[in-house]
């Protein structure tokens, strides 16, 4: 990895990592983020690590969605104990109302 400034940290959007911008990947980064920070105020090391760990909610039709998670080596990262084989119209509402809502309300306001 090249690293141009060593005290320049990023987060979401606005790095370049090759994942998808969900929010999902955002709440995997941030104790990283946290680590990493608090190893360069104390003059550390950075030992923390993100292994592109994701969650994206797909929907497959009105009111249908599976979940994939995943990583960097696109090899499965479940952390959620639902059969990630089937879709699921819980998860179709978790993508339309619960995502949304997150964001906008929690996100953004710097409480999730």
């Amino acid at each position: 990895m090249y690293v141009r400034h060593r005290n320049v940290f990023g987060i979401g959007d606005c790095t370049n990592l090759p994942t998808v911008k969900m929010d999902a990947a955002v709440r995997k980064q941030l104790p990283i983020l946290v680590d990493n920070l608090i190893s360069a105020m104390k003059d550390k090391p950075l030992k923390a690590h993100y292994d592109g760990a994701n969650a994206c909610p797909v929907a497959t039709e009105y009111g249908q969605a599976f979940i994939a998670e995943f990583g960097y080596d696109m090899k499965p990262k479940e952390s959620i104990p639902i059969d990630h084989g089937k879709t699921n119209p819980l998860l179709y509402q978790v993508k339309k109302r619960a995502i949304p809502f997150m964001y906008w309300h929690a996100m953004l306001k710097g409480k999730a």
